[in-house]
């Protein structure tokens, strides 16, 4: 019984880490998406209270979690709107937002309205990332914070398909 109740609680384990390697190694993955599977992983109990596996975690997470650049990603993701964000990272985010358009004090403003949920940035998201801005440009967003939007919206977090492309043409062609 000892064993079972070992492996059981491996599973239990491997199930959240699965999950979120699906996410990361989809071709349509974004940053956005991989910053969120690991605050996900990060808020999962059975890998908190697993001395080895936090520690894998934190070993493997703690640059995208803790990069103000991914941190932006995520705040600027109309799917995640920065949800997870600690008031240090939003922080962080936005400073590093700011700095991307230092003089505009408009974009700036408009980073506030975003981030309060306030019109026109209240509207629901029901296409994801990329298309919501670029739908938001033409429903009077601020034309700089659509940009950083899609622009940033269009970083996708993994080259697995692209590796898996250059894998199946090997495999077809032989070495070239």
């Amino acid at each position: 019984m000892q064993i079972r109740s070992a492996v059981e609680d491996l599973l239990a384990l491997f199930d959240p880490v699965s999950a979120a390697l699906n996410v990361l190694q989809s071709d349509t993955a974004t940053i956005a998406d991989a910053f969120d599977a690991f605050v996900k992983l990060k808020q999962n109990q059975k890998i908190k209270t697993n001395e080895n596996a936090s520690a894998a975690l934190h070993k493997y997470s703690e640059y995208t979690l803790s990069s103000p650049l991914f941190q932006a990603v995520y705040l600027l993701d109309p799917s995640y709107h920065g949800e997870h964000l600690n008031p240090n990272e939003l922080e962080s985010a936005c400073i590093y937002i700011k700095s991307l358009h230092s003089d505009n004090q408009d974009m700036r403003e408009a980073l506030i309205d975003y981030i309060s949920n306030s019109p026109p940035y209240n509207t629901q998201a029901i296409v994801r990332g990329r298309n919501w801005w670029k739908a938001g440009k033409r429903l009077g967003f601020n034309p700089l914070l659509c940009d950083l939007g899609i622009d940033m919206g269009a970083c996708i977090a993994s080259s697995a398909g692209l590796e898996r492309s250059f894998s199946t043409m090997k495999l077809t062609y032989g070495e070239l």
